[in-house]
């Protein structure tokens, strides 16, 4: 039924409706999106091609299934772009998969992502939410004159306030990526004070070679304050890191004192009856390590080779669990 609006009051009544939406995107109904590359491409440039068209009006509880190849664009589940002195957004609770009937080439992929428009007079806050994404990208590549990233929640702000990133999922099978990461909460700028919470996120990679690094959860250089605890990152069987794996990391481009990226996190490394892991450079920011192994694997078998260094401790000298468990069923014992 069309809904008619009669007087004064009623076009104040709208203007704030409208207004209110467009403060809070995540407030508009979900959709659900499937592309399989026939008809026009939903994922487009603007005419001034800085910035590309998101299909969808929501940017929370969508269902994005991408089936075929998304050249030089990058595929999101949920996207808020807000601009403004005082910005509260949210995009969360997204589901994008990514897989085809043949290897897909797609570019970056996000669950979730807010991103905060131009810094205006060192007086932005507020709150960004990206939390309860999942991402699942199997037989496809991350591709687009170069390596692309898989987030399952991201952040982008300016200015000061809270940026929140938490229980993402992002699962890679028998893919390529640039860099995979749980939960990322990113500051552009210098000014003010901004916290992270980057916590209780799920990286699942198998199969798979990841050029640079995996990370649980991440806050990246010129968040002040925050956490990335309760991480859980699952590496199994035939992955290739190029440089590092860490279940919190967390730094403020001059120390990491303050950040507790070491609690709760936790590697498991799973592997079938022949297989290896290698890593690159470095493993670190895990309170707990699980090797889980099939009981088939052979004696003598690499398990897990990092080029460099395996850190198991925290910067307050806490010290890393490490045990050895069995499949029970080709599963990961809970």
């Amino acid at each position: 039924m069309p809904l008619k609006i009669f007087g004064r009051f009623s076009c104040i009544l709208a203007f704030v409706l409208i207004s209110i939406a467009l403060i809070y995107p995540a407030a508009l109904m979900a959709e659900d999106l499937v592309w399989d590359g026939t008809g026009p491409n939903p994922w487009t440039m603007a005419p001034n091609n800085d910035v590309w068209v998101y299909p969808l009006q929501s940017s929370s509880g969508n269902k994005v299934f991408i089936k075929a190849d998304i050249p030089g664009l990058p595929a999101t589940g949920g996207l808020s772009y807000v601009q403004g002195l005082m910005v509260n957004s949210e995009s969360s609770f997204n589901t994008i998969v990514v897989e085809g009937p043949q290897r897909l080439t797609v570019q970056m992929v996000h669950g979730g992502f807010n991103q905060m428009g131009t810094w205006v007079a060192n007086v932005n806050s507020g709150t960004l939410k990206a939390n309860d994404n999942s991402v699942t990208i199997r037989n496809a590549e991350l591709f687009y004159g170069y390596r692309h990233t898989a987030y399952g929640g991201r952040n982008y702000f300016f200015g000061e306030g809270t940026v929140i990133a938490e229980r993402n999922t992002v699962v890679v099978d028998n893919a390529q990526a640039y860099f995979v990461i749980g939960g990322s909460n990113e500051k552009a700028d210098k000014n003010g004070e901004t916290t992270g919470l980057a916590n209780y996120n799920l990286v699942d990679v198998k199969d798979s070679t990841i050029d640079y690094m995996i990370v649980g959860g991440y806050n990246a250089p010129r968040i002040t304050a925050g956490s990335a605890i309760y991480n859980t990152v699952i590496l199994r069987g035939a992955v290739s890191v190029g440089t590092s794996v860490y279940g919190g990391n967390s730094k403020n481009g001059v120390a990491t004192v303050g950040f507790d990226q070491f609690t709760g996190n936790h590697l498991f490394v799973v592997l079938p009856k022949a297989s290896g892991i290698d890593i690159g450079a470095k493993l670190g920011g895990f309170e707990k390590y699980s090797f889980v192994l099939d009981p088939m694997l052979s004696s003598g078998s690499i398990v897990l080779d990092v080029a460099k260094s395996a850190v198991l401790t925290d910067s307050l000298g806490r010290s890393s669990v490490v045990d050895s468990l069995e499949m029970v069923d080709g599963a990961i014992p809970q």
